[in-house]
């Protein structure tokens, strides 16, 4: 008899137990329903009668004092129009037996204030005829949602009058280059609402971004003004765009605002086209401002020379650090492209973090993917961490790719994924890096003659010759010769014994072609400290030697009628390669700098005619 009434205890303590713990999570619930400012309601459908629940008062600022307030005393604070849609919706479930409704409606609340109420309510029980006996829902307070949606839609008029106003038009794209939202007026330019489609294709007509694109500026938080011309309508024009930041802080869009009215006119299609626009006065002291920031008593930056060749380029290494478009820098080998890469670098309008430099002629076949993209751990046998590649290095900054032009065609088609913003996957990884490069690029060859033989894809050379710069040779810039003179005698610790230069040998630095260019000088000059003086007649069998080696000097092997062009220019090219190896006693980085190729490039040419 005694365990009956202990049982019954227990039972008794479980029941209040969890009775506390139903409370407390009810008394939760209500919290969190009065803070999100929604409120429940019941509706027996059948009865017709609604049940309001506390928290549904206390949205109309009813304290928690409140006891059986009715279903007539929630309606009258209800606008006039707010009822017509209530009983509306309320006949349309009862007739048609709709499962759910949505609506919105204003009410006034007990301190007479506005409210907007957004309403939905669900079936959740029907009677054996299929029609609804109960439905629940909830009413939630969106005023702060309509004023800030007020607030957009007066704000997105203001600046479209202000854009109809200047006459401009306007777009919002993704970071993926998809249109999200166009101007009327820009609408009306193109034709079409190209609401989802790439804004370089719709806008432009390319098939990749545009040359001028600043996104990785604005994925930095840049705004960006920029003049560019428009590639259809052959017109220059103004435009700039600003980064649109995400509630997380992260920035997932761009604006961009055009000024159609500030054009220029163009005529032909120069090769310095992408800065013709520098041409008015304001511009032109604001550059010369720049260049005087950058130059020295003897050239500009790390760049020495003060011809008049040299100061058109310092011009362009000006003009290319104010954009963010890929440069393309050309010359033959010893003319500096390095140092000019540099310039650029420095003189750019948001000075980049890092410079990385990669010789693409001197990275073997087998190992420049891996160089370019890295490899994650266990990637490959031997692979026993991660590996950053070049690409990934020199995020945030500028990559100067030198010899680009001995890339082969299937790292151009990656190199030009990462160009146009696509990012690449390390070798042995899922993951995608995107990173963000200025990218420079540099050649001694001809680029068109490879495009035309299919050597290079003509997108990628469209992609990275956006604004080529051309280094004329030391032969034609030879005033600059005695500045380099002395800038390699002081940089190389010349003793005083040795400086200044003498005239004669000067003289026939003045008379001579420098094939090799300003390496072929530094390397003169390097002698002429070592031994302590310069065996001219050397520089003139250097000279005869070419002379020997040219068609016209006599030294072309013999032709037969039946000789195919091929054949004669191989066998041609063997003996000069032959001559000079011999002359300059096969030092092959000399021999490769005189012909004007890499060494790479010169091994592989021994390799092929089995020189020995």
């Amino acid at each position: 008899m005694k365990e009956k009434p202990k049982k019954q205890d227990n039972e008794l303590e479980r029941l209040k137990t969890e009775k506390e713990t139903l409370q407390q999570q009810v008394h939760a619930l209500d919290t969190c329903l009065v803070s999100a400012r929604v409120g429940l309601w019941d509706w027996d459908v059948a009865a017709d009668h609604v049940v309001h629940h506390l928290n549904d008062f206390q949205l109309l600022g009813y304290d928690e004092s409140l006891q059986n307030l009715s279903d007539e005393a929630w309606l009258a604070h209800i606008y006039p129009e707010g009822i017509r849609t209530v009983f509306t919706e309320v006949q349309e479930t009862r007739d048609y037996s709709c499962e759910e409704f949505h609506f919105e409606f204003r009410v006034r609340n007990k301190h007479r204030e506005t409210l907007w109420i957004d309403s939905k309510g669900k079936v959740v029980e029907w009677d054996d005829q299929g029609r609804p006996v109960r439905m629940i829902g909830s009413h939630k307070d969106v005023t702060l949602q309509k004023e800030y949606e007020t607030r957009l839609k007066n704000t997105r008029s203001h600046l479209e009058a202000l854009l109809k106003s200047f006459g401009g038009h306007s777009y919002v794209a993704t970071i993926d280059y998809r249109l999200e939202t166009l101007s009327e007026e820009l609408i009306r330019e193109i034709g079409f609402n190209a609401q989802g489609s790439c804004c370089h294709e719709a806008l432009y007509g390319y098939d990749h971004p545009c040359p001028w694109c600043s996104m990785d500026q604005i994925m930095r938080g840049k705004n960006v003004a920029r003049e560019f011309e428009h590639p259809q309508k052959k017109k220059w024009v103004c435009c700039i765009d600003t980064p649109v930041y995400h509630m997380d802080g992260k920035i997932f869009k761009k604006t961009s605002v055009i000024d159609r009215d500030r054009v220029f006119s163009t005529t032909g299609t120069s090769s310095k086209y992408l800065v013709s626009h520098l041409d008015s006065e304001k511009n032109k002291d604001r550059l010369r401002r720049k260049i005087a920031a950058h130059s020295t008593a003897t050239g500009f930056n790390a760049i020495v020379g003060v011809s008049a060749p040299m100061k058109e380029v310092y011009e362009l290494i000006v003009k290319a650090g104010q954009s963010n478009a890929s440069v393309m820098i050309y010359g033959e080998s010893g003319t500096g492209k390095e140092l000019v890469a540099r310039a650029i670098h420095s003189c750019s309008a948001n000075i980049r973090d890092r410079f990385v430099t990669l010789n693409c002629g001197a990275i073997p076949s087998n190992l420049i993917e891996s160089e370019f993209f890295g490899y994650a751990r266990g990637a490959f046998t031997g692979a026993d961490k991660d590996k950053t590649g070049y690409l990934k290095a020199a995020d945030g900054g500028t990559l100067f790719m030198d010899e680009i032009g001995e890339i082969d065609l299937n790292l151009q088609v990656k190199l030009l994924r990462v160009i146009e913003g696509h990012g690449f996957h390390p070798i042995g990884s899922k993951d995608v890096e995107r990173p963000v490069i200025r990218f420079i690029t540099a050649t001694h060859r001809d680029v068109f003659h490879l495009v035309r033989d299919g050597k290079m894809r003509q997108d990628f050379f469209f992609r990275i010759n956006v604004f080529p710069i051309e280094l004329p040779p030391l032969r034609e810039r030879k005033e600059d010769i005695p500045l380099l003179v002395g800038h390699f005698l002081k940089v190389l610790n010349a003793p005083e014994r040795l400086c200044p230069l003498p005239a004669e040998y000067m003289a026939t630095f003045m008379a001579y072609d420098w094939p090799g260019n300003i390496r072929e000088l530094q390397n003169l000059i390097h002698r002429y400290i070592a031994v302590g003086e310069l065996d001219l007649t050397l520089m003139a069998r250097e000279s005869s030697s070419r002379e020997d080696a040219s068609p016209a000097g006599g030294g072309s092997p013999e032709v037969k009628n039946e000789t195919r062009l091929k054949e004669i220019m191989q066998a041609y090219e063997r003996r000069v390669l032959i001559d000079m190896l011999n002359t300059h006693r096969w030092k092959k980085k000399k021999v490769a700098d005189i012909l004007g190729i890499n060494r790479k490039t010169l091994f592989e040419k021994i390799k092929k005619y089995k020189i020995k």
